[in-house]
């Protein structure tokens, strides 16, 4: 399990641990800058499962193991 309390948080974790700003994150998966800033920060909309299957691929991950860490 990531280290977090929140869903966000755990987000950042992963993000830090693979030395990726949001801005190269954003490139990656082509969420942008602001809405990856919101979904770390846990405000807005709930993150989308598109958005979640992009992260996870951007971090190297299947979608079940991101499920897993982020729940």
């Amino acid at each position: 399990m990531v280290k977090g309390n929140t869903l966000g948080e755990r987000i950042t974790v992963l993000r830090t641990q693979k030395n990726l700003s949001i801005e190269q994150l954003a490139a990656r998966t082509g969420i942008s800058p602001k809405r990856l800033a919101r979904i770390e920060s846990d405000l807005g909309r709930p993150l989308r499962f598109s958005e979640a299957c992009l992260i996870a691929h951007h971090m190297d991950m299947t979608i079940d193991h991101f499920a897993n860490l982020v729940r």
